[in-house]
């Protein structure tokens, strides 16, 4: 009677584990399925990007526009390649300019390289407006 428990509760046992197994190995596909299905997304998205900067960029020379728009165009067709060329290889190329930061909102304080926060108003002590960047 004795060893008949003891199998019943070996294979009890087993029973869980596999089952445990199971569970583990139907997670880890569902979360290789939302991975690639993520991927994909963002191919996608960088992809249409891509195609809707080129789009831009095209019409922007096609209606003859300023040098100045041209430029933007141009830029916005590099960064969006970039990010296409970043999405597919899993890194950025070399010549990619630097992804755009996230814009700050108008009350927030932006730091400055010391660590101190300051105000984004554009001015500096003493009242004076800080120059412009050149184009």
């Amino acid at each position: 009677m004795r060893r008949f428990a003891e199998l019943l509760r070996a294979k009890e046992a087993g029973a869980k584990a596999t089952a445990a197994a199971d569970r583990r190995r139907a997670a880890d596909e569902r979360q290789r399925q939302e991975l690639e299905a993520s991927e994909a997304r963002r191919l996608a998205d960088a992809q249409a990007a891509k195609e809707r900067a080129a789009r831009r960029l095209k019409d922007v020379r096609a209606q003859r526009a300023s040098n100045a728009a041209v430029a933007e165009a141009e830029a916005g067709y590099k960064q969006a390649l970039a990010d296409l060329l970043a999405v597919e290889s899993g890194e950025r190329p070399s010549w990619a300019p630097a992804p755009p930061e996230p814009p700050a909102g108008d009350d927030a304080l932006e730091g400055d390289r010391d660590g101190d926060q300051v105000e984004p108003t554009g001015e500096v002590e003493g009242g004076t407006e800080a120059a412009a960047p050149p184009d």
